[in-house]
């Protein structure tokens, strides 16, 4: 009984257990942080260093658990050939970061989305392991369950909130008043997220007996509720792709089974159709229904539905176009898209705040990284998905069935969140699930023995090991500032205590962009109402430029400053100038400009008098 404790602890099962762990930490503190705690400033901000680090540090241990049992020989590297294509999508990283705008943001990310090329690096080590630890059905059977529960947490905690039992916390912009529930701060985020574990809850429900088929039916609803309550019809379509694969090809692999396949899989529908039912049905009336409602008509309207992602695409192309084979780094596109004209005109509409993501996951790709990289891993995906689906359709035989379903149910997932791409935002827990589903499928596409490690490879794999350490570092050190600047403004819930938390962040973490705001935005109200002085008010709105020389909204403060109080117009037209530059369709900028500039003749006439 010791020797078989033992062996269930040895590194190689460790490192197993902390590979399932990336699952559970990421999901469940992007779905539980929102609820109540994050004051707004913090919420987008400081917090993300913690989803961050939920995510680096178990990835981190599996990697060099991994690494260790590997060199000690108790485990024995997987090769495939397409490791190489994930080499080469780190290289397109690091070059793409080198060559950005700001490159402290495409590095550590910015304080609205967070994932830089740190981050994004440690995705692909993510794939490779998987493709290393996945190796017998127990473990994509295990890893199955992690995902599917997880999620079902998630969702029940989503269903929470609308029964009113859970309350988010989250202020309520205006662009999500009409939305559904949203513990992972947006709905969008929480819609993509559970098209995964919708796909696979449903899988097990078609492919389990017992216990495991009662369990996963019960998930399966849960999840199905939640799916439909978060209002994302990108999500629907991407679930409703992934449920489809996935019946089509469990119908395909066991012939011999065709009658008891397809009552299940008539169950699993018409399970779907009376969960929409009851849906329209106990909520008739609600702004959930009215939602559906209009996402219906928007389908039936041509163009309707895509009118906004449309115009977001039109702007990310323009800005690809500026920089087509090394992107604009990742982050960055807040930057690079204040020139394009597609942009201007979106701002003076007033949907400029949906800028931050173009909402959709390939164009992020290449807007970060540059087309190569787009086309890479895009080409990446569908050559993993032929590959698998020529595997279960050659390997229908008796003793490969529980296997073959499996595998089905991967590959429906991976459809599915590949669909759910085309009008996606994505995190950290997506990003996550994304990369192990690519992983796996790696693993299954290999088909060849293990072999002992090279030195090459192993010098790869640490160096990607080091990374995802700086990276964990970086997070767990920032995931402390951020608590402590939390719980200083839950205590306080000050524009003082703010920027004294703002402050003590830049000095523990100069590197982080995300204090900035909250510091600029508390100095300026305090001197508004008399309790900071101009000089300390100067000292912050230089620190802020400084650190963050891209956003407008300092320069014009500053340039208002100088006019006011100084009565210098030539350095106040360079500030606003300079803010006018960095967004061009400023009216605030424009109109103070003009006061400037009038200024300035006023002076000129005087002075030839």
């Amino acid at each position: 009984m010791s020797t078989s404790l033992s062996a269930r602890f040895s590194v190689q099962h460790l490192a197993w257990y902390c590979f399932c762990l990336i699952f559970p930490a990421s999901a469940l503190i992007n779905g539980i942080i929102p609820l109540r705690g994050a004051n707004g400033l913090y919420a987008f901000g400081g917090m993300l260093s913690i989803r961050a680090a939920a995510f680096l540090l178990p990835l981190a241990c599996a990697g060099i658990l991994w690494a260790y049992a590997t060199l000690r020989g108790q485990l024995q590297l997987r090769p495939n050939p397409l490791h190489w294509v994930l080499l080469a999508l780190a290289g397109l990283i690091v070059v793409a970061t080198l060559c950005a705008q700001d490159q402290t943001v495409a590095l550590f990310g910015s304080r609205t989305n967070g994932q830089g090329a740190l981050l994004w690096i440690s995705y692909l080590l993510c794939a490779f392991l998987a493709s290393q630890l996945i190796v017998s059905r127990e473990r994509m059977r295990q890893i199955l369950w992690v995902i599917v529960g997880t999620a079902t947490v998630v969702a029940a905690l989503a269903l929470g909130e609308v029964a009113g039992i859970i309350d988010n916390g989250l202020p309520q912009f205006d662009w999500m008043l009409d939305r559904g529930i949203a513990t992972m701060y947006t709905s969008d985020h929480l819609g993509t997220f559970l098209v995964v574990p919708t796909i696979m809850a449903a899988g097990l429900a078609l492919t389990t007996k017992g216990r495991e088929l009662y369990l996963s039916a019960a998930c399966t609803a849960v999840l199905l509720y939640s799916l439909v309550f978060t209002m994302t019809r990108g999500a629907w379509i991407a679930a409703f792709v992934g449920l489809v694969v996935l019946s089509v090809l469990l119908l395909l692999s066991q012939r011999q089974n065709i009658r008891s396949n397809w009552q299940r899989i008539a169950l699993l529908w018409t399970a779907v159709v009376l969960v929409v039912l009851s849906f329209l049905t106990l909520f008739s009336g609600s702004e959930f229904t009215q939602r559906f409602e209009h996402a219906v008509s928007d389908f039936q309207v041509e163009g309707q539905a895509l009118a906004g992602r449309a115009a977001l695409w039109t702007i990310s192309l323009d800005v690809i176009g500026t920089s087509p084979l090394v992107g604009v780094g990742a982050d960055n596109i807040i930057y690079a898209a204040v020139q394009s004209p597609e942009m201007q005109a979106l701002e003076r509409e007033g949907g400029g705040s949906a800028l931050g993501s173009p909402h959709n996951v390939y164009l992020e790709f290449a807007l970060n990284f540059g087309l190569v990289f787009a086309l890479l891993m895009l080409a990446l995906v569908v050559v993993l998905c032929l590959k698998t689906l020529r595997i279960i359709l050659r390997n229908t035989g008796h003793a490969k069935q529980g296997e073959n379903k499996d595998t089905i149910i991967w590959l429906a997932a991976l459809v599915g969140l590949s669909t759910a791409f085309i009008v996606a935002i994505t995190n950290v827990a997506i990003m996550a699930v994304f990369f192990c589903l690519l992983g796996f499928l790696l693993k299954g596409y290999a088909q060849q023995l293990p072999c002992t490690p090279t030195k090459k490879g192993l010098y790869a794999t640490i160096a990607a090991l080091l990374i995802v350490l700086l990276s964990t570092g970086l997070a767990v050190y920032g995931s402390l500032e951020a608590v402590s600047a939390l719980r200083g403004n839950m205590h306080l819930r000050s524009d003082s205590a703010t920027r004294r938390h703002s402050l003590a962040a830049l000095q523990t973490a100069p590197w982080r962009k995300e204090p900035l705001l909250a510091l600029f935005q508390s100095s300026v109200a305090m001197a508004q109402r008399g309790e900071l002085s101009h000089e300390d008010l100067y000292d912050t709105l230089y620190l802020v430029i400084e650190k963050d020389p891209l956003t407008p909204e300092p320069y014009l403060v500053l340039a208002q400053m100088i006019f006011f109080s100084e009565n210098d117009h030539e350095r106040a037209r360079d500030y606003a100038q300079q803010a006018l530059r960095l967004r061009p369709t400023s009216a605030n900028a424009q109109e103070f400009l003009a006061e400037v500039e009038a200024a300035i003749e006023t002076a000129e006439r005087t002075d030839s008098e």
